[in-house]
């Protein structure tokens, strides 16, 4: 039986279709200087038959994979690359959106909570750059990579899906690498408790851990379809994010510690939320945690 439509489902469409006219007029202003022609050109430099770690030693440049294929459409389409941040400004708009109806639909069943959290969502411009960056693309698929370990079907199993959530996972952390942390949590987690409670269930675990490996493997055969092991190792000494840090144990530790000084409390809640979700599933049965993390 199909379910009907209510009052809150035409609330959040409304607002989904407003907020999408306004991005779109948005789109066609300004200039983006906050690392957004950057981003483009990671995707169109892969296009043009760049090794990934050999010839760039910038941590951000993983996220060409998920850029390249739109870059070769558009130049495919208008054969040239006139016009491409618009196309990147308007399709952010349009996944962005689709992003916060998936969040809705997920969370349909709590009504006005998901209205709230779901809109906020599509609200939400990290850095103020409409363009397929590393922190938009990161919360992306770490978004759908959580809604998808979420469901659960009864008398059925659900190895399918964990293993996509561990796919989208393993995506989150090519675009933002900080979230490979979250995995060395939960097997943390797994090897404590994974005897006393049905959410931390080595076959859960282990069809996340094939999803993860199932891309990292993806990747690899790409990075080395265009280089060899050798050029890779020798190139990965270097590997830097040159605008944040000057190496990657500055970039992890003090870069990191300086994050969490910024946001205190609220970076301390994020992680406690995370955790909630991968961890407890029961407890976000509750209204008021669902409330929680729309906030």
């Amino acid at each position: 039986m199909k379910k009907k439509w209510n009052r809150y489902d035409i609330c959040f469409l409304l607002l989904a279709v407003a907020i999408l006219i306004v991005q779109f007029w948005k789109a066609h202003i300004g200039m983006g200087f906050d690392d957004e022609w950057f981003y483009t050109t990671l995707g169109h430099r892969l296009t043009k038959g760049d090794a990934l770690f050999y010839d760039d030693w910038h941590i951000a440049q993983m996220i060409s994979v998920f850029i390249a294929p739109f870059v070769r459409f558009y130049i495919s389409m208008n054969h040239s690359t006139e016009g491409i941040l618009l196309f990147f400004r308007i399709l952010y708009a349009i996944l962005q959106t689709l992003m916060g109806t998936m969040l809705y639909i997920r969370f349909r069943r709590y009504r006005g909570f998901a209205v709230i959290a779901s809109i906020l969502f599509v609200l939400m411009t990290p850095f103020n750059v409409m363009a397929l960056a590393y922190n938009t693309m990161g919360i992306w698929f770490m978004l759908g990579s959580l809604l998808v370990f979420s469901i659960e079907l009864k008398n059925k199993r659900n190895c399918v899906f964990e293993y996509v959530a561990g796919l989208l996972y393993a995506c989150a952390v090519l675009n933002t690498p900080y979230l490979v942390f979250l995995f060395f949590i939960y097997t943390i987690l797994v090897i404590l408790w994974h005897k006393t409670k049905e959410s931390f269930g080595l076959k859960k675990y282990w069809s996340v851990f094939a999803g993860c490996g199932t891309a990292a493997i993806v990747f690899i055969v790409f990075v080395l379809s265009r280089s060899s092991v050798a050029e890779v190792l020798a190139g990965l000494p270097h590997f830097i994010d040159p605008s944040h840090s000057t190496n990657i144990f500055y970039l992890f530790l003090v870069d990191g510690y300086k994050i969490l000084q910024m946001y205190g409390i609220w970076m301390i809640l994020l992680a406690i939320i995370l955790l909630v979700v991968l961890v407890d599933k029961e407890r976000l049965k509750r209204t008021r945690v669902y409330f929680s993390l729309s906030i």
